[in-house]
């Protein structure tokens, strides 16, 4: 299966996407009680999708602490 052009565009907003919707939540209600779930539906995103982008929710965090 080929991929359309656009493809390595899309999976960057995409992550980018996913970081700034778990910062948001972190920031709101803190790393234990935020899931992966919670981050990919604010995305809109489907949680599947998720180790694509990310390995851990840890990895996560700290892409999502770092980034301004």
């Amino acid at each position: 299966m080929s991929y359309p052009a656009e493809h390595p565009e899309h999976r960057r907003l995409a992550k980018q996407k996913i970081v700034r919707s778990a910062r948001r939540l972190f920031n709101r209600r803190g790393f234990d009680t935020v899931s992966i779930d919670d981050v990919m539906a604010d995305a809109g995103l489907t949680h599947g999708s998720f180790y694509s982008y990310l390995e851990s929710k840890g990895d996560l965090y700290a892409e999502a602490v770092t980034q301004i």
